[in-house]
């Protein structure tokens, strides 16, 4: 990984905005999807799980858009 080249900038592909990036989107992202069926499972509703996923998702992805803003090269 260290050895990969970003072919429009020239530099290095993976940097510590990236690094970071990728860091706070596993972090906050909903992975286990065993959580997510015993959510429905326990409520017997679909909107629920829904709800999870949408809202981790949409958080774990503003989180590291935010990171990779602040630090970006």
């Amino acid at each position: 990984m260290q050895s990969e080249v970003n072919p429009i900038t020239g530099g290095p592909r993976y940097t510590f905005a990236v690094g970071l990036a990728l860091m706070l989107f596993y972090a906050f992202a909903m992975q286990c999807m065993s959580t997510v069926a015993t959510v429905y499972r326990e409520t017997k509703r679909i909107r629920y799980p829904l709800i999870q996923i949408f809202y981790m998702s949409g958080m774990a992805y503003l989180a590291s858009l935010i990171a990779y803003q602040i630090f970006k090269p």
